[in-house]
């Protein structure tokens, strides 16, 4: 009797062993395609899509993101805490770093808990839960993922008092681009004049990522227009210049400035200052983020046709290529506006849905 009861009572146990693996495993799969369908959305941003300006094609990614806003968060925060078992030790152990180099893998983690960060603040104040996780990455060991957490703090929109020292203390950093990025939130979260001038006065130091940062809050970075045009002129022909002439045109929407530097880009094609290591000369590659990132008018896509058609005698396929896949992209999207006016194109190809939360 004894050992007939023993044997039922091990049945027992060993059925709820299995099915709280069988759980177990059913909640990790789960997870695991949550995380591979918000990636999908985060990741294609790098696509190219020939009916989307690049603008729509943020706008897209964004909306669908938030039509499952509670798995997309959940997600988007587990991502900052996505690290290497050896990362946290590497700053403190020199050593590890010769015997065990940083890979493909480690490369993938930073590139993870950076897009986590850049999407989290686009979420606005429902991103409040990953408030903690935002503060402690912040002194997180990659330049990358600092710089986009400060930032989404600012967009998110907690003025708390702990969010405001965690920013203040990363605004001393001797990192421009996490320096600009802290005194912008700061500014966004307590619109003090001190806050806006010294983060104006970060951006000649940081001008990427600053015209990154401005370019993201649109009209709300409208008084950065005056230190955006300052350094505009003084930076050579390069993905920076054109991220500032893009960051001038999403803060301001004045087509004047846009156009102008299209006209500055006509010399700097048939005098070009410089030519780096690809052979691509500095108009070249000017031409190539003009064409990608300003795209979402008539009037620049108009402007760049002539442009785009010079590029076809370059010497360089690369270069030749790429104006051919931006002249039929124009095209498309002339095309997509004249069938339907007023309807922004579509056509990415959908992924399986997003799992609720």
């Amino acid at each position: 009797m004894a050992r007939k009861a023993l044997i039922l009572f091990s049945a027992a146990v060993l059925g709820c062993f299995a099915f709280g693996v069988f759980l177990g495993v059913a909640h990790a799969r789960r997870q695991a395609r949550e995380r591979d369908e918000v990636h999908f959305w985060v990741r294609s941003m790098g696509w190219w899509n020939l009916v989307f300006t690049e603008k729509q094609q943020s706008d897209f990614i964004l909306t669908n993101l938030r039509k499952h806003k509670a798995t997309s968060l959940r997600v988007l925060t587990g991502d900052l805490a996505v690290r290497s078992s050896l990362s946290r030790w590497r700053g403190k152990i020199p050593v590890l770093n010769r015997y065990f180099p940083t890979g493909v893998d480690e490369d993938d983690r930073e590139i993870t808990r950076t897009s986590a960060a850049f999407y989290l603040g686009d979420f606005g104040h429902d991103a409040q839960p990953a408030i903690p996780e935002l503060l402690r990455v912040l002194s997180d060991d990659v330049d990358q993922v600092r710089m986009a957490a400060a930032l989404a703090l600012g967009q998110i929109g907690d003025s708390s008092p702990q969010v405001l020292a965690a920013l203040g203390h990363a605004a001393t950093n001797i990192s421009p681009n996490l320096a600009f990025s802290s005194e912008l939130s700061l500014w966004l979260l307590t619109h003090a004049d001190e806050h806006r001038q010294r983060a104006e006065t970060l951006v000649g130091s940081a001008p990427n990522w600053a015209a990154i940062c401005l370019s993201k809050l649109g009209e709300t970075g409208r008084p950065f227009a005056g230190a955006l045009e300052s350094i505009r002129d003084t930076l050579p022909f390069c993905d920076s210049k054109m991220a500032v002439v893009r960051a001038l045109w999403e803060t301001t929407r004045d087509k004047a400035r846009v156009l102008r530097a299209f006209d500055e880009l006509v010399h700097e094609l048939d005098h070009p200052r410089s030519t780096n290591r690809l052979g691509w000369t500095s108009g070249e590659t000017g031409l190539a983020n003009a064409a990608s990132t300003l795209d979402v008018e008539p009037e620049f896509r108009a402007a760049l046709r002539p442009l785009l058609s010079k590029a076809l005698q370059s010497r360089n396929p690369n270069v030749v290529r790429v104006a051919q896949v931006h002249l039929e992209k124009h095209a498309k999207l002339d095309q997509a506006r004249l069938q339907t006016p007023g309807v922004r194109p579509g056509g990415l190809l959908e992924p399986p849905p997003v799992a609720g939360p």
